[in-house]
């Protein structure tokens, strides 16, 4: 086999691996949400992430304020915002970790099934 067989052979497996990879999420998403939309999921997840995005940003104004010994405001937001950030990203990854362990699991589960199937291609069993 030469190099551009094998390349080619190559490049084809890799996109059916990525395909499978996105179906299987497709349907992983669909399974979790079942009849709602993936913008109304986010959005209830935006709305629930608010109050640990704000305590997020007391947490860090209070620490900007703590650190810095002439107290300047910039230091301060620098440290609210901060803070503010940590706790939407928190909050948004806590929130959506069903859906992705379901996202997660299928997309996996679709990509072995791609894996079987090339290696029973590679090796075919012979029952005579």
């Amino acid at each position: 086999m030469n190099f551009l067989v094998w390349s080619k052979s190559s490049i084809e497996y890799g996109l059916r691996l990525a395909h499978s990879a996105i179906q299987g999420a497709r349907k992983g998403q669909e399974a979790f949400l079942k009849q709602d939309s993936i913008l109304s999921y986010v959005g209830e997840l935006a709305r629930r992430a608010v109050a640990p995005s704000f305590i997020g940003g007391l947490g860090g104004a209070i620490v900007g304020q703590l650190k810095n010994a002439d107290h300047s405001s910039a230091k301060i937001a620098i440290g609210a915002l901060c803070g503010s950030l940590i706790g939407l990203v928190c909050a948004l990854s806590w929130g959506s970790r069903q859906l992705t362990a379901s996202v997660a699991s299928n997309a996996w589960q679709h990509v072995g099934m791609t894996r079987d199937e090339r290696w029973l291609e590679k090796n075919p069993i012979n029952y005579a």
